[in-house]
């Protein structure tokens, strides 16, 4: 019977060492790449700036239009959402709001009940919320 002789231990070493570095630069450079996506992500965001300008209630068509400024230097793109004043809510939608610009948001079916409407960015951290009782038309 032949005896079976295994791996050398220099040989199970360098195998060893070996596959830790190639799994050490597979971690690297995924942290690397999450980590410029993000710094990418913050800077650009730090120009993003929004707010309603201003919002009218429309009786006849039962429809709000909200004007959204983007007075920052990136696009954005907003969702909308109406509070009523018996506590129910409703998602307005979105819409895409060039910078630099003022963009209108018209939300259908909408009853005159309004406590207040909310814009926020899906893009980056910008929120403004006006109060129903600053809607013209109602």
């Amino acid at each position: 019977m032949k005896k079976l002789k295994g791996v050398s231990p220099l040989v199970a070493t360098i195998v060893l060492i070996a596959l830790v570095l190639v799994i050490g630069g597979l971690v690297a450079t995924f942290v690397q790449t999450t980590t410029t996506r993000q710094f990418q992500t913050i800077s650009e965001c730090t120009q993003a700036k929004g707010f309603i300008e201003r919002a009218s209630y429309n009786d006849a068509g039962d429809d709000l239009t909200i004007f959204i400024n983007n007075n920052g230097k990136i696009n954005l793109t907003f969702t909308s959402t109406v509070s009523f004043l018996n506590g129910s809510v409703q998602s307005g939608g979105s819409v895409q709001a060039p910078a630099g610009q003022i963009t209108p948001h018209v939300i259908n079916d909408i009853t005159p009940d309004i406590q207040d409407v909310a814009v926020q960015s899906t893009t980056c951290v910008v929120v403004d919320v006006l109060n129903g009782s600053l809607i013209a038309g109602i």
